[in-house]
């Protein structure tokens, strides 16, 4: 999951609550300030506008590819227990 600290919705408490769901699975929550990637806000659904496609995308594509988080935003990264 990715989180920006500017969204009202999606809080570290609110993703950690619906990632547990996910029992018996490895979740990852990259939890990130909009300054992070380069941007003074971000918010809820933004991630999917197009102003974000050469910033953000790359993120999720990288982690679609690879299975892990772009190099440098290790630091941004909540690991989450194996439930």
């Amino acid at each position: 999951a990715i989180s920006f600290s500017d969204d009202p919705h999606g809080t570290v408490p609110a993703v950690n609550r619906l990632l547990s769901y996910f029992r018996h699975c490895e979740c990852q929550h990259l939890h990130l300030k909009p300054s992070d990637v380069g941007h003074d806000s971000v918010g809820h659904f933004a991630f999917f506008h197009e102003r974000f496609r050469d910033t953000l995308w790359p993120l999720a594509l990288h982690w679609l590819r690879h299975g892990r988080i772009p190099p440098g935003l290790s630091s941004a990264l909540i690991s989450l227990p194996l439930i």
